[in-house]
């Protein structure tokens, strides 16, 4: 990967977390003690956090530093459940049951469609 693919990676990873916890930027920047303009930066993929910064950010967010960096991408089905378990493992009960509505609609929708 190269530094605009990490910089859009950790970006997206970051929009999605801060949604997830149904957060505006304005608000995560407060929890983390940066502006709101710094937060759309990374974002947008137009900035790095300090690696303080993202250490705040994944306190938050309930996740491991490496998250930001792993792509979605898996090479096979035994590597894909590798990694949902290890997000399964660090989630609340309360995620825990979000993510199985969620996969019990996709295999509803799938065996539908």
């Amino acid at each position: 990967m190269n530094e605009k693919e990490i910089k859009q990676l950790i970006g997206k990873r970051v929009r999605a977390g801060r949604k997830n916890l149904k957060l505006t930027q304005t608000e995560l920047g407060n929890l983390i003690n940066i502006s709101q303009r710094q937060v759309a930066l990374i974002e947008n993929g137009y900035s790095i956090p300090q690696l303080s910064t993202l250490v705040k950010i994944a306190n938050v967010f309930n996740c491991e530093i490496e998250d930001f960096y792993r792509k979605e991408e898996f090479t096979d089905k035994n590597e894909a459940i590798q990694e949902l378990s290890i997000i399964l493992n660090n989630s609340s009960l309360d995620e825990l049951r979000k993510f199985y509505s969620m996969l019990k609609a996709l295999k509803q929708e799938r065996a539908e469609g």
